[in-house]
Formats: structure tokens, sequence, C-alpha cells
């Protein structure tokens, strides 16, 4: 193993123990399910979100994140990240130049269909059911693209199926927030 993986290893067995020091909980499961996140992106939002959760004031643990953007250490590459509790993880990210657009809903998601509205119109199909509902993944690349360009200037977007389960994440400040990331995957087209 290299000495930044051994870093990075040692980092890890030591976060429970810096976690039980500052007298928050630690979140049951919550480091394992970050180490076994496939994804580096979504693995970077798993431990950001158990890192905001361990540290934030009680008072504010239930409050929106806003969207927040961090930048994967081991690739360099954007990610965006709005976090909402009892909803979900929004995670927009730029991945080897490809734009990668998923949701990490607060439940498991029923079945295997996802209708999207944005502001109450009827949006895009492309999504996908992944890791037993566990997380819905838009279409990547250019189908990301035109899909949060089309998200731009709108207020919310409502994920529902046909089991009665809906998610409502907020749009507002998308459009500002996502410029660095634009940039990076090099989208064309107006701004």
């Amino acid at each position: 193993m290299s000495e930044a993986g051994e870093g990075v290893m040692g980092m890890l067995t030591l976060l429970p123990l810096l976690a039980s020091l500052t007298g928050q909980p630690v979140v049951p499961g919550g480091l394992e399910k970050c180490q076994s996140e496939q994804a580096p992106t979504l693995r970077l939002a798993c431990y950001d979100a158990l890192a905001r959760f361990r540290h934030a004031p009680a008072q504010q643990q239930a409050r929106d994140s806003g969207f927040q953007m961090t930048t994967d250490p081991a690739q360099g590459d954007r990610v965006l990240i709005r976090t909402l509790p009892s909803v979900g993880i929004i995670t927009v990210s730029c991945q080897s130049g490809i734009t990668r657009l998923s949701v990490r809903p607060a439940t498991p998601w029923q079945g295997d269909t996802v209708k999207a509205d944005v502001d109450g119109e009827p949006a895009s199909g492309n999504w996908f059911v992944r890791d037993q509902g566990q997380l819905l993944e838009f279409a990547r690349g250019l189908p990301a693209i035109n899909e949060l360009r089309h998200w731009f200037g709108h207020q919310s977007l409502a994920l529902s199926n046909a089991h009665g389960q809906a998610i409502y994440l907020p749009l507002d400040g998308l459009e500002s927030a996502i410029r660095p990331l634009r940039q990076q995957c090099r989208w064309g087209g107006p701004s």
C-alpha cells in the first residue's frame, strides 16, 4: 500500500475514536456504510454527511445544508452536494470529465421506477434505481448536463414512484453553485 493510502487508512481508523472524544453520538453503521460505497464521489459525500452530523449542533442538524462544493482529494474531481435531512442527499459530480447526477434517499426507494417533476411539470425519466433502492442515479454525461440545465431557474424537483413514495429537493442556488463543476466538466453552450 502506498504511503498516502496508509495515511488515509490510519485516519479512517482513528475517526471513531476522535468522534467519541467530541461527546457526539456515532451514527450506528455510518462509517461502515461509507467505507462500503464503491463510487468515490458517493463515498466522499457519505463521509462529508457523516462529519457534518457529528459536528453540527443538535438544533442545526434538521436544516438544509444548501449546495456545497467539495473536491475529492484522491482524484481532484469536483463534487456538489446538498444534504436534506429526512429527504436525502443530491450529488452532482465531474468524474474524469463526465457529469454525474444522483440522489441518495433518506429511506430506501421502493420499486424500480422513478417519475420526475420540476416545479410540477414532467421532467426526464432517465433515472435508475441502484443498490436495492439506496441510490437513484440519472443517466451520465450529456443527458445529465441537459437535465441540470433544465433545472436552472426552477424551485424544486419531485421524485416519486407508484408506491406513493415521494421526495422533494429544492433547486434554489443550483445554477450559481454548479459553476466550478461546469468548468471542470467543460460544459459547452450558454452559462
